[in-house]
């Protein structure tokens, strides 16, 4: 017999609601970072877009048994510019989902379903579709929380 005890449902929804919370706090600090990266860039510095936080649950079967939050920010490579993100920006965060949840499921059964590595490279794979080949140079990853439900 196990010596856990069981999450209430209040218990649940409680500690859901406080990692909404933190997420949702950090929505105006990316809304400030986002304004000053619309700033005009350096010649030949690189070009940084912070993409809308992401929180996504977890399903194994007909069970959420955790969520992931993610912070996201596109590097684009020389020559390219913030235009072209926010033109296909829904697009984008559409694919950014897709892909997690595809990585969630394949690692939902793992004892942690967030692997940074193979989530920038299935990032950065969902962008080149997006928005071509050759303009993100990197996915940076600000953030990334994984809580238990």
């Amino acid at each position: 017999m196990s010596d856990r005890v069981p999450f209430s449902r209040r218990r649940r929804l409680s500690l859901a609601a406080a990692l909404l919370a933190a997420l949702a706090a950090a929505l105006p600090a990316a809304a400030a970072e986002r304004e000053k990266t619309d700033a005009k860039s350096l010649p030949g510095a690189p070009t940084f877009v912070n993409v809308t936080p992401i929180v996504l649950p977890v399903v194994v079967g007909n069970r959420i048994p955790r969520q992931v939050g993610i912070l996201l920010t596109v590097e684009l490579a020389v020559g390219h510019s913030q235009s072209e993100v926010r033109d296909k920006e829904r697009q984008l965060t559409d694919a950014f989902i897709t892909e997690l949840y595809r990585i969630y499921g394949w690692r939902s059964g793992d004892t942690r379903v967030v692997s940074e590595r193979l989530i920038k490279e299935r990032l950065q794979l969902a962008a080149d579709r997006v928005l071509g080949k050759g303009v993100v140079d990197a996915i940076l990853i600000r953030q990334l929380i994984e809580q238990e439900r």
